[in-house]
């Protein structure tokens, strides 16, 4: 289970709201059973890469397509959304 603290103005925290937390937040949206591999973040954004090779990102969306979903109407995502499966060719 992932966890998360500080700004969550866009939605980074993954934690399915926009306010700012001192204290660590459960990331909603991420499947049980995986453990997380490893963490990549930016400006408002982070990703995990789970042990069954599943990208889940949340956060900030606008401009440059951070979250890697091609959908200009989906400016951030305030839980974990899938990405993409490793395994996929």
């Amino acid at each position: 289970m992932g966890r998360t603290r500080g700004q969550g103005t866009s939605g980074q925290l993954g934690n399915g709201g926009t306010s700012n937390f001192s204290v660590p937040q459960k990331v909603n949206g991420l499947p049980s059973g995986q453990t997380i591999v490893d963490i990549a973040s930016a400006d408002r954004v982070s990703c995990v890469l789970l042990s069954g090779e599943d990208v889940y990102c949340w956060g900030n969306n606008s401009g440059i397509d951070y979250l890697g979903v091609l959908r200009s109407s989906m400016t951030s995502s305030s839980s974990a959304i899938k990405i993409l499966n490793r395994a996929d060719p």
